[in-house]
């Protein structure tokens, strides 16, 4: 969907991963980066934020967890160690282009500080159409997957053994 996309900084620093299975968990490779997810409205539009954010370790200092629209700036901060809140906002209006962010900070250290954060943007007033709209983290944040690369043919499965095998490992 062209509304929601995902802004993990992995992408370009390989630092945060967040996966989409299992809540979307997240973890971080260095203290620099957060992880940030985007959502951007398709319409104009009055929403709630729903989901529950969760740092399930008591090794780690825990996490802080924010919401912040492009809009109105912070809306909501947790700081959570070994806790889980209720990450729940309602109504709040965008405008067609808006972004919400939801991002997750690491405190002191890496240890232990990953955290499970599916955020649901629902929409409070129908669409066009009138159906009832809403988006959900672990189902639509994902941005554009590319295409899998074309199977190889039959040369070129040779060549990849080929260059595989013992043979070319050494240099004479």
């Amino acid at each position: 969907m062209s509304c929601c996309d995902i802004a993990s900084l992995s992408a370009v620093l390989d630092s945060v991963v967040l996966y989409p299975s299992d809540a979307n968990q997240a973890v971080a490779y260095d203290l620099a980066h957060a992880a940030v997810r985007r959502w951007t409205a398709p319409r104009d539009a009055t929403v709630a934020i729903r989901g529950g954010i969760k740092h399930v370790h008591p090794e780690g200092d825990g996490i802080t967890a924010s919401i912040v629209s492009s809009r109105d700036g912070l809306l909501a901060s947790y700081t959570l160690h070994n806790q889980s809140a209720a990450a729940t906002l309602e109504p709040m209006t965008v405008k067609k282009g808006d972004t919400l962010d939801f991002v997750v900070d690491y405190r002191a250290n890496l240890n232990n500080d990953d955290f499970h954060w599916a955020p649901t943007v629902e929409a409070l007033d129908k669409s066009d159409s009138g159906k009832s709209e809403a988006w959900d983290a672990q189902k639509e944040f994902g941005g554009n997957t590319p295409p899998p690369p074309p199977p190889l043919n039959p040369w070129d499965q040779l060549a990849q053994v080929l260059l595989e095998s013992n043979e070319f490992l050494f240099v004479d």
